[in-house]
């Protein structure tokens, strides 16, 4: 299957960390310790991106990123992408073996404040292009190159919705939380 959950998932990773750097931020990847560095004007930050949040993490709010690569620490602002798996929509056509499928990606982010948040809210919203038709995202095939992808046919931004909820009773650090549904339809 070319639209693979991991062709999703680092497609979406690639494309909001793509989408955050250009307007500031820099990127910290989690899992490797890696750093990509904004290189403009106005640097926002760090914001580390990992692909899910441990059961009972410790999280660092004001700390450099490249110094906490245990699962177990992660450094806020951080964000964690779910893909669900993909539903049968329809056959493309009567005997087609094509099918249009429907993938939900949830977005499960923490900032340090209600700065913060309303900023990075602010960034996955125009990233998004919430509220526009005809948005498509770029999805890659990983499976098949992760050096250098071959780029797939673009997957409809078909709904997405951002929830910034305030936890009053949580601690600072997951207090400000940025919640992010949407759902991607493509043909395979």
């Amino acid at each position: 299957m070319v639209y693979s959950l991991d062709n999703l998932l680092v497609s979406m990773f690639v494309n909001m960390a793509t989408e955050l750097r250009s307007i500031g931020w820099n990127i910290f990847w989690h899992g490797s310790g890696d750093t990509d560095a904004f290189t403009g004007g106005s640097e926002q930050g760090t914001v580390s991106l990992i692909q899910n949040i441990p059961a009972n993490p410790t999280f660092i709010m004001g700390a450099v990123a490249g110094d906490y690569t245990s699962s177990d620490k992660i450094v806020v602002p951080a964000f964690a992408i779910d893909v669900q798996p993909p539903q049968r929509l329809q056959r493309m056509g009567l005997g087609d073996t094509q099918w249009e499928r429907e993938v939900t990606i949830k977005i499960g982010g923490i900032a340090a404040d209600a700065r913060q948040q309303a900023a990075l809210a602010t960034a996955l919203y125009d990233w998004l292009q919430i509220g526009d038709d005809d948005y498509f995202m770029p999805i890659s095939d990983y499976d098949t190159n992760p050096s250098s992808p071959p780029a797939l046919q673009a997957a409809e931004v078909w709904w997405a919705n951002i929830v910034t909820p305030e936890v009053p009773t949580e601690v600072d650090a997951i207090r400000y939380q940025i919640n992010v549904e949407l759902i991607l339809r493509y043909v395979e």
